[in-house]
């Protein structure tokens, strides 16, 4: 089970020696974090909870005996990580009608340019608060504006978003960020209008959650190669964007292999997110491309890379995986690490993972994974 293991794995070393208890607190700091990303899931697990807290009874006795108030703060600090750990479950891919309201969202709408490169800012009403508590900002590359608004109001975000509807092809996305200074440019770009428009002096951007659709993952993966754009980036979702180009074929070889620097150049952000430091959401369909490499044959190669088997979606087990047009197929689920790939080889299918924009990132946030 794997809250036991976790314990056991996380407990041993634990010292009981007064003069090192510095050490045993940072052994509780890295269990409680652990287990704020182990899903427990399973029917027997809340008496597990006992387990743990017997077993760092045993471990905290001596030092915390006649301490029993802070010793129930530390077990309710870490009881509370067990019970909040939930899995993520991949949404279903029904197909949904959009169009633009026929009011405005309720929020602010600005344009702002970066040499050249145009992007719309929206704030959503009670922005201000959102930021002086979290630092977070939420970047979209490609679709119209108004419909990642709405995605980003129908999920009751409350953070700044920034769009970027540069047009078609990976390479207008890509282009752009190719100027490695140019994220930085426009996130001061924003600070400054969020001043002008009310945020505290002493408030700033400190993290940002981005996503991209189609042809927006030529934007994000210039972002994963910098180690400054990296640092700030929490989570990433690409909604059946994540294609890259084809080796060269080796004496008569026609097997299609994804560019290996194309795929490459994400191992770093999904490895991070394997290891709980990150959070990774690919979903994909089942498109086949001619002259460059599918979603799911990229898809493919990233786990390829980092060691990580897909598994088959049961029905009984996932909601997704009974919709009757574009059921969930596999999943790949490591810590912050998920790779759901769907049936469909249409267009509307390629189109349904951008309508479910919002599912995605309440997905994540159900289950607490920010």
């Amino acid at each position: 089970m794997k809250l036991v293991t976790e314990t056991r794995r996380l407990s041993h070393g634990w010292n009981t020696d007064e003069t090192r208890m510095e050490t045993n607190f940072r052994m509780m700091w890295a269990a409680r974090k652990s287990l704020l990303r182990t899903n427990v899931t399973e029917p027997g697990e809340p008496r597990l909870v006992a387990l743990l807290l017997v077993r760092v009874l045993s471990v905290f006795h001596p030092w915390l005996m006649n301490r029993s108030c802070l010793f129930a703060l530390v077990l309710l600090w870490i009881a509370t990580a067990v019970c909040d750990a939930a899995p993520v479950i991949p949404p279903v891919m029904t197909p949904r009608s959009i169009a633009p309201g026929k009011s405005a969202p309720p929020g602010t709408s600005v344009v702002l340019s970066d040499r050249g490169t145009n992007f719309t800012l929206f704030l959503p009403v009670g922005w201000t608060n959102t930021l002086s508590s979290t630092g977070l900002v939420v970047v979209h590359f490609h679709t119209a504006p108004w419909f990642a608004i709405q995605e980003h109001l129908r999920r009751a975000a409350r953070e700044p978003l920034l769009v970027f509807a540069l047009g078609e092809g990976s390479t207008t996305y890509r282009l752009p960020f190719e100027d490695t200074n140019r994220f930085t440019r426009v996130l001061e770009l924003v600070t400054k209008e969020l001043r002008v428009r009310g945020q505290r002096p002493d408030a700033g951007i400190v993290a940002v959650d981005v996503s991209s659709f189609s042809a927006g993952y030529g934007a994000v993966r210039e972002l994963v190669k910098v180690p400054v754009h990296f640092q700030r980036l929490r989570r990433i979702v690409l909604l059946d964007s994540f294609y890259g180009g084809l080796e060269p074929a080796v004496a008569g070889n026609t097997n299609r292999v994804p560019l290996a620097e194309h795929i490459d150049a994400w191992v770093p952000f999904a490895g991070a997110a394997m290891r709980g430091e990150k959070v990774f959401v690919l979903t994909h369909t089942q498109i086949a491309t001619r002259s460059y490499a599918s979603t799911f044959e990229c898809a493919a190669a990233l786990l390829g890379r980092l060691g990580v088997e897909a598994s088959v979606a049961k029905r009984d087990e996932f909601p997704a995986a009974r919709e009757l047009r574009y059921p969930l197929l596999t999943h790949a689920d490591r810590e912050g690490l998920h790779v759901w790939s769907y049936s469909g080889d249409d267009a509307e299918s390629h189109m349904t993972h951008a309508r479910r924009l919002a599912e995605v990132w309440m997905a994540l946030d159900a289950a607490g994974v920010r």
